[in-house]
């Protein structure tokens, strides 16, 4: 896991990636806390690169609906996810954001999501 600012861009990166665990998932979510409330109301876009993640045991699945939960919580312009390449934990990860009403918007690039965070 690693959460970059890359403030010429006013995005926030978080690049995701193997399987996800219970405790990784708690530290995740205190690391993100603190790189968002550096940036809180300046007009941010994030972007979670989920494309080198793989699937997710069922009992992370909550924990991944509580993300995009705090996600959409935290004021962003903008919210682009990047899709994972593995079939099965894209499907996962776009079940829990239509049962959430997650408001991001899934792409398959980083590259895109970078330029239409501009």
């Amino acid at each position: 896991m690693k959460i970059e600012n890359i403030v010429s861009k006013k995005v926030l990166l978080i690049e995701l990636e193997g399987f996800a665990q219970t405790e990784t998932a708690v530290n995740f979510v205190e690391e993100y806390n603190k790189a968002v409330s550096k940036i809180k109301g300046k007009g941010y876009t994030l972007i979670v690169d989920s494309s080198n993640l793989s699937t997710f045991k069922p009992d992370i699945l909550p924990i991944l609906a509580n993300c995009y939960k705090l996600y959409m919580s935290s004021d962003f312009v903008r919210i682009f996810m990047i899709n994972p390449k593995q079939g099965i934990c894209k499907m996962q990860v776009q079940r829990v954001a239509k049962n959430t009403n997650f408001s991001g918007v899934f792409l398959d690039s980083l590259d895109d999501a970078m330029k239409r965070s501009l």
